[in-house]
This record gives structure tokens, sequence and C-alpha cells, in this order.
């Protein structure tokens, strides 16, 4: 039955009427984002691009202690009356034979993902391709939309604090490290924003996972696994009160072919942020989880943005909470994960920022978790990055 909630909403969506909103016609955006990075430690990052042999699926490991990226996100949206269709498609490149995760749209604990050996390209050049492929609908108090989603585009953003650069989406992944997001895929978005008022309310319904970088996506749709998140917001230009409920299906069907088991988990996020004067904001997240594959359950973060000029300091500190023994012993359940974060970001112009990153892992255990350079024991762990990004708008 649940496999029709898209169709449904679908339908749904496209009988509202309302008023016109938008300016017709062909626009888009270009992201250029540029990264290096280097950790004191090396890093468990998921896994590389699978290999095939005699009918089976190869998966192994991959880990960093340095990573590069660039990345180039092409954006192009059609809009006629209320309605527009938008294509995203992402080309992603190794600098060297390591690949950094970071969302050039937020500032984020830093992640990587490499094997050192040649074939870390083939992992990267295997997540190149189309993120989104959708309609929607607009008007003065509602949008639709419908198709290929990134989903993480639509929630858990902050706009009072908008990352480090002013077209940002989040500020801290170091924030949502609990948190099982819906990744891009097959899915319906709706928002309503209430008449005279600064709340509005967000749904999202689709694939508990399907494929990030094709067309082949919504793969877990005709098992019934789906995904689902609810999100309250009220904004406005001083101030940001969010909260989020998640729900993801236990789901088997991942990218490249990928089968993997992964059970259902629910989640909870609170966010508030303020600014206080013209040129210092605070901000907060707490985020909770609860699913048998949830290695991290509770997060806490508290952090601060101060203006100067062109440039801009951003710093936080979280606290994560290990829900599993795990690492042979090493990281038991109930220790917690210290990030310090620290960005200084310069804006060249209103389109191009650039930025120096740190991270300091530590733990009140006696080992970091593997993916936080915890590998062989490790107890701490220093990031350093820099960073380019530029917007080009057409």
């Amino acid at each position: 039955m649940k496999r029709y909630i898209v169709v449904l909403t679908a339908l749904f969506s496209i009988s509202a009427h309302a008023e016109e909103t938008g300016l017709d016609g062909l626009h888009g955006i270009v992201v250029s984002n540029l990264t290096f990075q280097k950790a004191n430690n090396d890093m468990l990052r998921g896994l590389k691009a699978p290999t095939y042999e005699n009918g089976n699926v190869n998966i192994n490991p991959v880990i960093a202690d340095s990573s590069g990226r660039l990345q180039n996100a092409f954006i192009v949206n059609y809009t006629k009356n209320k309605w527009t269709v938008s294509l995203d498609y992402l080309d992603l490149r190794t600098i060297g034979d390591a690949y950094s995760l970071t969302n050039p749209f937020s500032f984020g604990v830093n992640t990587f993902e490499s094997d050192h050996f040649p074939n870390s390209i083939k992992t990267v050049n295997a997540l190149s391709g189309i993120y989104e492929l959708n309609l929607s609908y607009n008007n003065k108090n509602n949008s639709f939309i419908i198709g290929k989603v990134d989903t993480s585009l639509y929630y858990l953003a902050d706009p009072v604090f908008a990352g480090d650069l002013t077209n940002g989406v989040d500020y801290a992944n170091a924030a949502t490290r609990v948190v099982a997001p819906p990744f891009p895929s097959i899915a319906v978005v709706a928002k309503h924003q209430f008449s005279d008022s600064n709340w509005s309310v967000t749904g999202i319904v689709g694939d508990s996972f399907g494929d990030r970088e094709s067309l082949n996506a919504g793969k877990n749709i005709s098992n019934g696994d789906l995904s689902y998140v609810v999100e309250a917001n009220y904004y406005t230009s001083k101030r940001h009160f969010q909260i989020t409920l998640n729900h993801v299906d236990s789901f088997n069907k991942m990218d490249k072919g990928i089968t993997s088991e992964n059970p259902a988990v629910n989640a909870a996020v609170f966010t508030v942020s303020d600014w206080v004067t013209d040129d210092i904001a605070l901000f907060s997240r707490v985020g909770m989880s609860n699913g048998d594959a949830q290695v991290e359950d509770l997060n806490v973060l508290v952090g601060t943005k101060y203006n100067y000029e062109d440039w801009s300091l951003i710093a936080s500190q979280s606290a994560t909470r290990v829900a599993v023994d795990s690492m042979g012993g090493n990281s038991r359940k109930g220790d917690y994960t210290f990030v310090t974060e620290a960005i200084l970001n310069y804006n060249i112009d209103q389109d191009t920022s650039f930025a120096f990153t740190y991270d300091h892992y530590g733990t009140s255990g006696s080992a970091l978790l593997d993916k936080d350079g915890g590998i062989g024991g490790k107890s701490s762990n220093n990031v350093f990055g820099i960073r380019l990004t530029h917007f080009y708008k057409f």
C-alpha cells in the first residue's frame, strides 16, 4: 500500500490551485567547489565503487588521512506560470587519489573517501550523475515537487545562519550525525507557508534510499520501503526555530547495484538560531535517533558566527553519544565523541568564498569511532582543510 502514497500525493499536488509567483523562463546556477583536507589519523569513510565478478557485487571499505575534491554542480530550471522543471547534474572528480565528501553548501565535519589506490578515482566518477529531475508547482503559500529529488535540500536548513556561504543550506554536518536522511531519489515534497504567519510546514515522502546518481531510482518503492519527513519552521530575518521528525523504513537496495540490509530508523531534530546583534549569531541543534543500525543516537551542538566586513568566523562544539559497542571493544556504547570545529571564511565577492577549516575529534572513552579516526585505538584526531567555492548564476 505504501508504494501508492507517492502517486496519491502527486495527484493532490496537481489538483491544488493558487496564485502565480516567480519569473518565467530559463534560469540556472553552476556551483564549483575545490576542497583539500588533511587529518592526523586515518578515517574509515564508507565504500569504494563496487566491482562485479561472476554476478557478485564486491564491496570494500575505503580509508584516508588526506583528501581532495573538485565538484561542479549544474542546475537548470525552466519556469512557466506556476510550474518549474528542474535538472541538477553533479560532476565529481578527485584531486590525486583521494576524495572529500564535504558538502560545499555547509561547513560541517570533514569526511573522506579513499583507498590509497589508483582505482579510487573510479569511486568518485561513479558518484557523478543526475541528482534531480523533477516538476514543481509554486504559489504564494504552497509548493509541491515530484520526481527525482535531492531531499536533503528541502529540510534541516537554517536560513538565519546560512552556513559560511550566502547560499548555504545548513551550518553543520556536525549537528546531523544521528540523522538518517532519505537520500536523493524518487520523492514528493510539499510545503505550506501559513498566511500572515512566520510558520511553515514541510512534508516529504519517497524512496527510503534509491539511487542518487542515475535515473534508475526508486528501487525500494516496489517493496513498499519509503522514508518520511515532517518539519515545522518558524522563521524571521533574525530568528529561526525548527522541529524535524524523520522515519526511514528498512531497505536493501542501494546505489550502483549494491544490496545491503538496512534496518528502519526514526529521528527527531530540534534547531534554534538567533542573530543577537547585526554581526553575531548563536545557534544550537539537538538530534536523537532510534534504530538497530545506528552507530550514534544523540547529538548536541552549540555554536556562534561572527561577521567582520568580508570575513566570518564560525565556531562550534558538539557531543555525540555512541550507541553500540564497536571496533573490538575499543569504542563502547555510552562513549561521547566531541567535535570542536572552526571555520575562517573570506568572501572574495558575493559569489565566491574561500575558507580555512579545522576540526578536532576527541572521545570520553578509550578510542574514537573508526570513521572519526579511531583506527588502531586512536583517541583524538585533527583535520585541516581549505576550500574555494564559486556560484555562477544565469
